[in-house]
């Protein structure tokens, strides 16, 4: 019998990934200790994965899954066979649920009709990071184009950043039990270990299969200009291209194991100036210290790198050799994109 229902609802670039992929290499060893990782609603593009994105997606656009492709019924029916204390669920894409504020108590009204215990755990990180690391991750799925100023000057305003706005319709809801985990980035603090602790297991053999993950390495000043590049170049070729594509996410997956294997994701991009730093530090500060006192009972304790030294570089700057080859990777994969769309059609 299930007994609670657990949701690591993100945040996006909070180790998300290597938390997914390591439930999944683990899957056999959570369910001797009662964790069940059900089947419905996850990710087909991440078969060795545990990412429940699809129960997310129809939370925001439920027309995209009428009747029988409603993957919360789907896990209803597949719940109704589990012999298992806990169920745990994963997507940072709960996030977007949270930061459309009209949809953030869906995510409630979806368990509550699997399970009475609803429990929500979520890795907070300094905005100076989850921004600057944001960037990377839609600069690569070529969702955008524009310079890392513009970016932040945006995304800033943006709710998903403001935990005390994006999160209190779940820790102020006296009938759902949150837990917010900071999230250092630190190798010696296991996301994974974390999590599972929350969920009652306190001391777990870790086993992860593979650490190596060529898609989601974070792209270094280089790799962030050629994909901007990139994508640019696909817009241009294409006048219908759009990033949520098949072939764009395949695309996504290609170009950023190239990347790898160029060597442009050996060093971290970092955008800010120490200026600009302090500047959004200003920005949150309050609504930091509002949403640590309500959650954690303490002043905001989570560093912010004010002074990571700035990586950012212009395409132009770089030498010829370099320059080739990005000109290289834009042309190969503008002709992979074209012979991915073929093989989509056909």
């Amino acid at each position: 019998m299930v007994e609670s229902i657990i949701i690591h609802a993100g945040a996006p670039k909070t180790a998300t990934t290597y938390i997914q992929r390591a439930l999944h290499a683990n899957r056999a060893a959570l369910a001797e200790r009662g964790v069940y990782l059900p089947q419905a609603g996850r990710l087909e593009l991440e078969p060795n994965a545990v990412c429940h994105h699809h129960l997310a997606w129809s939370l925001i656009s439920p027309q995209n899954y009428p009747d029988a492709r409603n993957p919360w019924t789907a896990l209803r029916e597949e719940l109704a066979t589990v012999d298992a204390p806990v169920v745990l669920l994963s997507s940072e894409v709960f996030s977007r649920v949270a930061s459309k504020d009209e949809r953030a108590t869906l995510v409630e009204d979806a368990v509550r009709g699997l399970c009475d215990s609803v429990r929500i755990v979520y890795f907070v990180r300094n905005q100076l990071s989850l921004l600057n690391s944001l960037y990377g991750q839609r600069i690569k799925s070529f969702r955008l184009l524009y310079t890392f100023e513009r970016h932040t000057a945006i995304y800033r305003e943006r709710r998903l950043f403001d935990y005390e706005a994006l999160l209190k319709p779940w820790y102020a809801n006296d009938a759902l039990n949150f837990t917010a985990l900071p999230f250092s980035g630190e190798r010696d603090v296991d996301p994974l270990q974390q999590l599972l602790t929350f969920a009652g297991i306190e001391s777990f053999p870790h086993a992860l299969a593979d650490e190596d993950d060529d898609v989601n390495s974070s792209l270094g000043p280089v790799g962030i200009e050629a994909a901007r590049l990139l994508g640019c170049y696909l817009r241009g070729l294409f006048e219908d291209f759009d990033p949520e594509e098949m072939a764009a996410k395949r695309l996504y997956r290609i170009s950023s194991a190239r990347a790898q294997r160029n060597g442009w994701c050996d060093e971290s991009f970092w955008g800010w100036t120490p200026r600009a730093a302090e500047e959004i530090v200003q920005h949150f500060a309050e609504s930091n210290d509002r949403f640590a006192h309500d959650v954690w009972g303490t002043d905001w304790t989570i560093p912010m790198p004010v002074d990571r030294k700035p990586s950012a570089v212009h395409l132009l700057d770089l030498p010829p050799p370099e320059l080739e080859k990005v000109q290289r990777f834009v042309f190969s994969m503008g002709r992979r994109f074209s012979e991915l769309r073929g093989g989509d059609a056909a």
